[in-house]
């Protein structure tokens, strides 16, 4: 058996993905999450549905033609390529044209509920609790096993409340079960 370093092997599956004519200059119609229009121009965010997300990007030469401000919850269809991100080895879609195609159902479901839970007061003053720093000894964390999310409040932790006992529980983050 051939033994392959992390670089060659990335690079392999991006140079078998960027010459699959299925893959290129496809058309997606999904919901925009996680948006965060970069310092650099670049525009990052993900595309979901009901059931599946795609890591986004739309670099500054092409989101300089855009003719709309995209938002978190904006039903678009984008035009572009699938192809891997080298560095992270992440699969991503390469957005060069991106059209609103109005508000997403996700979204909407999310503000409506939003809206039900403040009518049923949920979002009341009077319903927050103080949490006294002092005596905050042992925290319960729910979180995806081995994510990025688990790496990251593990960090904070350490830098901002060393002292306190953290246990960390993981659960499903995504899909049915979740």
């Amino acid at each position: 058996m051939q033994q392959l370093s992390v670089t060659t092997l990335i690079n392999y599956i991006k140079n078998k993905l960027d010459r699959d004519n299925n893959l290129s200059n496809i058309c997606v119609i999904g919901e925009i999450s996680g948006y965060n229009d970069h310092f650099s121009g670049h525009q990052y965010f993900r595309l979901k549905d009901e059931k599946s997300v795609i890591e986004c990007v739309m670099f500054k030469g092409y989101a300089s033609f855009l003719k709309f401000k995209p938002k978190n919850g904006d039903k678009v269809i984008v035009f572009g390529n699938v192809s891997v991100y080298e560095a992270s080895g992440k699969l991503e879609l390469f957005v060069n044209k991106m059209n609103l195609d109005g508000t997403g159902d996700l979204y909407r479901q999310f503000e409506e509920l939003k809206e039900k839970l403040q009518k049923e007061g949920k979002f009341d003053q009077d319903h927050k609790k103080v949490l006294d720093k002092e005596y905050i000894e042992k925290v319960a964390v729910l979180v995806g096993d081995q994510s990025a999310a688990m790496s990251d409040i593990k960090k904070a932790f350490l830098r901002r409340w060393p002292l306190a006992q953290v246990d960390y529980y993981p659960v499903l983050v995504q899909g049915a079960g979740a």
